[in-house]
């Protein structure tokens, strides 16, 4: 039988209570935007390029969520009015009309695709980007 010292205890219990706060906000956000990254890349591969505003205005976007627990990052298209020699261009729009289609447009869905293609390959993304980061700073975190 083993006997623990209640102080020992104590400081493992505390310093488990630092580390997540720790493994948090350095490893676990890095690690969904590694996946959310890999989403953007091949939404912009998959995107139509006709003058490339389209493909520009997607981003990786950090969701600041109520509950801590919860890391959610977003690969979204970036509301952009640009002006040109021609007019205004909306790309959320724009966007919108490529993914659905309209009345004499058919539609060309890169966003959907995206999603059902290539999850395994942003989770693959997340899992190695995770363990790089919390091999190098587990030794930070006296480990």
């Amino acid at each position: 039988m083993q006997v623990v010292d209640q102080k020992e205890l104590e400081a493992v219990l505390k310093s488990l209570k630092q580390l997540t706060p720790n493994i948090e906000k350095n490893v676990l956000v890095g690690a969904t935007r590694a996946g959310a990254a890999k989403m953007r890349d091949r939404m912009r591969d998959k995107v139509s390029k006709r003058s490339g505003a389209l493909a520009k205005a997607i981003y990786v976007k950090r969701v600041r969520m109520s509950n801590r627990r919860l890391i959610m990052q977003r690969a979204t298209i970036r509301k952009k009015v640009l002006e040109n020699g021609k007019g205004r261009k909306n790309t959320q729009q724009y966007a919108y009309y490529l993914e659905y289609g309209t009345a004499k447009m058919t539609p060309k869905p890169f966003v959907r695709p995206t999603l059902d293609g290539n999850y395994n390959e942003a989770v693959t993304a997340a899992r190695s980007y995770f363990v790089t980061r919390f091999a190098k700073d587990k030794k930070k975190w006296g480990f």
